[in-house]
């Protein structure tokens, strides 16, 4: 009898879940979605298929393994919601020990249709067995809240330690390269059964790219404190990043042609004109002795990276010549001034400078008042760029110097 009644309880499932997985060209129906999510919270155990844990998790599985490309996308639409919304033993179950399930690297579909939908189908399982890759290896994306709003995938790395980022970054980093690598130009984009899926693919993205920048700021944040073992380390994410952006800029064009309401991700809150310093740094080392960064220009930068500052020498006339550090600590804030004022970036902002070293490149000269405050000059080459000595960047700077030639 109670053999019976399991069955007939099992059974029950499996009616739930192929009114979800039918065959109409339409998504799963809220309903059946909804009594599959209401089951997962029931508990029992997954290898159990008189639990309704157990009992969805094999009626699903089987569904993954027919050769309709229609049945297969609604199961891998639901899988993916589970995931993201579901029972959090149930996913971190899938996650470390069967997400063997979506590999479909293989399917195929006879039919016209089929054959269409197919490299959806092929990549949208790879990057659900990615997400599961990296939900058992560092819990991405998290099921804990944070205490005082937000998201807290977006905090994960804002004070993260240098070891933490070098954990997780090539994990996000392989999570986004499956996401850029899903086919959103074939004709599942224009199927209604394509369309769940979809949504929850754009929200991914905003939450992997969101979190895979958080972490590339504080590794540059970093960077040039580390000890060369670990810049090389922090430099190689950094090439690997480079890389992806490159990639980005496709995919987001796609997805935004899926939904145009859709907020594509900032894609320039991370200079890419780094390598060359950082490889710099890498090959040479942590500079015996440093210069302290100056205060007033790290709130200005924003935390990237440090400033060395040194006064070089008396001009004639009254002017005073300055000159700022090398080339290894220039950081994202520098790009945005020489977006402004033109010219390398390594000639704005640096670190990492030798007590010994060779003249810095640029020099300011004092200049009369221009519009009631003074103006410096900065010499690149033979071509002279104004400096308000108010600007919110180099006004600190300039102080500070003017005061320190004084002093002298």
């Amino acid at each position: 009898m109670k053999n019976a009644m399991a069955a007939a309880k099992s059974d029950n499932w499996k009616v739930v879940v192929v009114k979800a997985t039918n065959h109409d060209p339409a998504p799963p129906k809220g309903k059946h979605v909804r009594v599959i999510m209401q089951g997962l919270q029931w508990g029992g155990s997954i290898t159990n298929r008189e639990s309704p844990v157990g009992a969805i998790f094999y009626h699903l599985r089987k569904r993954l393994v027919q050769h309709e490309w229609i049945v297969v996308a609604k199961s891998l639409t639901i899988y993916h919601h589970i995931l993201r919304e579901g029972n959090e033993k149930f996913v971190l179950y899938v996650a470390n020990h069967a997400r063997g399930i979506f590999q479909l690297s293989s399917f195929s579909d006879p039919t016209p249709e089929g054959f269409a939908a197919a490299p959806f189908i092929r990549t949208y399982s790879a990057y659900l067995t990615q997400w599961c890759a990296a939900k058992a290896a560092i819990n991405f994306p998290s099921a804990s809240k944070p205490k005082e709003g937000g998201d807290t995938d977006a905090q994960r790395f804002r004070t993260a330690a240098a070891e933490k980022l070098f954990a997780e970054l090539p994990v996000l980093q392989d999570s986004v390269d499956r996401l850029f690598g899903l086919d959103l130009s074939g004709q599942v984009r224009f199927s209604p059964v394509g369309t769940p899926a979809f949504s929850m693919i754009l929200r991914d993205a905003t939450s992997l790219w969101v979190g895979l920048s958080q972490g590339m700021i504080r590794l540059l944040d970093l960077f040039f404190k580390m000890e060369t073992p670990a810049a090389t380390l922090g430099l190689d994410i950094y090439r690997r990043y480079i890389e992806i952006v490159k990639k980005a800029g496709p995919f987001f064009e796609s997805a935004r042609q899926l939904n145009s309401r859709w907020t594509v991700p900032e894609l320039s809150l991370i200079s890419l004109d780094l390598l060359d310093s950082m490889t710099e740094y890498v090959k040479n080392g942590p500079a015996e002795a440093r210069i302290e960064p100056h205060r007033a220009y790290q709130s200005v930068a924003g935390g990237y990276g440090n400033m060395a500052l040194v006064p070089v020498q008396q001009q004639q006339g009254g002017g005073m010549a300055m000159g700022m550090g090398g080339a290894a600590g220039m950081n994202p804030m520098a790009m945005a001034h020489a977006a402004r004022f033109g010219g390398n970036p390594n000639q704005y902002v640096g670190g990492g400078m030798q007590a010994a070293a060779a003249p810095a490149v640029p020099a300011m000269a004092a200049e009369g008042p221009s519009g009631g405050g003074a103006a410096y000059r900065v010499q690149r080459g033979t071509k002279p760029t104004r400096v308000n000595a108010d600007d919110m960047a180099f006004g600190p700077l300039i102080e500070s110097l003017k005061k320190s030639s004084v002093s002298k």
